[in-house]
């Protein structure tokens, strides 16, 4: 949704932010289509850190046609993400899991990418 709302009025305002980014049974090819297009847009390179969900069933099944090739989807979001240099993690539990994190949204937050840590505080209006 975030890639696919570029150039509409919903068009996600990144610059300073940080973003978290989730999503379930999606192939990793898909995934890195909108990671290579928010890039290409100018958007990832603005953010402050980069969070990332567990992805839950968004890996290759022996009965697609991209599994023999051995691509993994952290593999993809390595080689979009690591040259922006940008604090990211992988992995926080939020999004479509169960037992998951509740993320406010508007609140300020810090990221520590080198322990993993995520700091959020809830923003009251």
């Amino acid at each position: 949704m975030v890639a696919a709302s570029l150039g509409t009025r919903y068009e996600i305002e990144t610059e300073g932010r940080i973003l978290f980014f989730e999503d379930t049974d999606e192939q990793p090819h898909r995934i890195d289509r909108y990671l290579t297009h928010l890039i290409q847009a100018g958007k990832l390179q603005k953010a402050k850190g980069i969070i990332f969900g567990p992805f839950p069933k968004c890996e290759y099944l022996a009965r697609d046609n991209y599994f023999k090739f051995k691509v993994k989807l952290l593999d993809l979001i390595n080689e979009r993400i690591v040259p922006l240099g940008i604090p990211s993690i992988y992995g926080l539990q939020f999004g479509h899991v169960t037992n998951k994190l509740t993320i406010p949204f508007g609140g300020y937050a810090s990221l520590d990418a080198t322990s993993c840590r995520v700091f959020v505080e809830p923003c009251v209006v």
